[in-house]
């Protein structure tokens, strides 16, 4: 090797050395200047059921025969529901804490055969969810979401099951329904809509239908 790349090289490496260093002074300064932040893991507050209920609108719901939708501890810091129907006990796919907004909390609206549980956001969002019992004993969830026009002087959820479409009037606090063709009874609800004074229903098969309110009947239950 010739002495000029010699040179070359030794003056690289002197550059680098140089530059290193400049880093871990600039590293240092830092530390000095900020010498209070530290990076740590946030720690975890330990939410108690209490607190948690006293801090939302979630309220637990049992029944006579010992069924119930139930808020429970998932972490430290979070509460899902519960859900007992007969023998089985199963938890709903849902994370909340003191800073979920209270629409977004399931409140339990009625029973009839399933637990219905609801949600609403705001003027136009409502959802629910229904738990039901498979053939093989075990808790079924099926989740339906409605969508509110403003046009609309209606207000509540919708549902299906087998061939009957069912509206909760929260207005009226009253359970609609309308019998459906024998045709529809396989075909699953992708959502509604409210309008003025009638439901649309979308299916996830491509078929829309629309129904007047005045062409459902009212369905007595009660919540045993």
């Amino acid at each position: 090797m010739n002495k000029f790349k010699k040179e070359q090289i030794s003056s690289f490496c002197k550059m680098s050395a140089l530059l290193a260093l400049l880093m871990l002074l600039s590293c240092k300064d830092s530390l000095l200047q900020y010498p209070n932040v530290k990076v740590q893991a946030q720690e975890k507050i330990n939410l108690s059921k209490e607190q948690f209920l006293s801090c939302t609108d979630a309220r637990d719901t049992v029944f006579k025969n010992g069924d119930y939708a139930k808020f429970i501890s998932i972490d430290s810091d979070k509460y899902g529901v519960a859900i007992k129907m007969g023998a089985d006990v199963d938890t709903l796919n849902l994370y909340m804490n003191c800073q979920t907004p209270n629409g977004m909390i399931p409140k339990f609206l009625y029973r009839q055969g399933c637990i219905m549980l609801c949600r609403g956001s705001g003027f136009s969002y409502r959802s629910l969810i229904a738990c039901s019992m498979d053939e093989d004993r075990k808790i079924k969830e099926n989740n339906f979401e409605t969508e509110r026009d403003v046009s609309a002087n209606i207000d509540g959820y919708v549902f299906k099951d087998d061939n009957n479409i069912f509206f909760y009037d929260i207005m009226k606090d009253k359970l609609l329904f309308k019998k459906l063709p024998e045709d529809f009874s396989d075909l699953m609800v992708s959502k509604s809509q409210l309008y003025e004074d009638s439901i649309t229903v979308f299916f996830r098969e491509g078929k829309e239908e629309t129904y007047q309110l005045k062409q459902f009947y009212q369905l007595i239950y009660n919540n045993d």
